[in-house]
């Protein structure tokens, strides 16, 4: 909340107002994408739980699917082969 302010304050000078204003617009775009990013990895690990809900796998669980499905968005994290 105090960065807030201070980025309030800090528009209003004529030097960096327009730096402010192009980070607050970022910043409102990448919590748009985050959303959408969010909702996509909750509902693909949703779909792996449910598909292999009866198999005997790390996978079973709704929290290891929703990492699972976030290794598959990052693959450069981690590889399926060192999972296992």
């Amino acid at each position: 909340m105090a960065w807030m302010n201070l980025l309030s304050v800090i528009r209003q000078l004529p030097v960096f107002g327009i730096y402010v204003i192009m980070f607050t617009d970022i910043l409102k775009t990448f919590f748009q994408f985050a959303i959408v990013f969010v909702i996509f990895i909750i509902a693909f690990g949703l779909g792996f739980h449910i598909l292999l809900e009866n198999q005997v796998l790390i996978l079973t669980t709704i929290d290891w699917t929703e990492i699972g499905s976030f290794v598959i968005y990052r693959p450069h994290l981690c590889t399926w082969e060192d999972r296992y």
